[in-house]
């Protein structure tokens, strides 16, 4: 599953934190990527924060949540936002 939201404008400095909810049994591995690189891997943690943001923050940000279980297929759901950093 992919969903995309309408972009997200964080003025420099400030803190946002992005949100990722998922649930399975077993727990999600939660990945989050800006631009394709890896950022965070957690599967405690379903959010990523950007604090002091700066304008390098800005990209396009998805968070890939993965259900491993042993004998069946792996599943996984992403979530994308488009995030704009505003330079003072």
């Amino acid at each position: 599953t992919l969903r995309e939201s309408g972009p997200i404008t964080i003025d420099e400095g400030n803190t946002r934190t992005l949100l990722c909810v998922a649930s399975g049994n077993p727990k999600p591995l939660i990945t989050w990527y800006r631009n394709n690189a890896k950022v965070q891997e957690n599967a405690g943690n379903s959010n990523y924060t950007i604090t002091s943001a700066k304008k390098n923050d800005a990209g396009r940000y998805k968070c890939v949540a993965t259900v491993t279980a042993p004998g069946l297929s792996i599943n996984t759901a992403e979530y994308t936002e488009e995030v704009t950093v505003r330079c003072k």
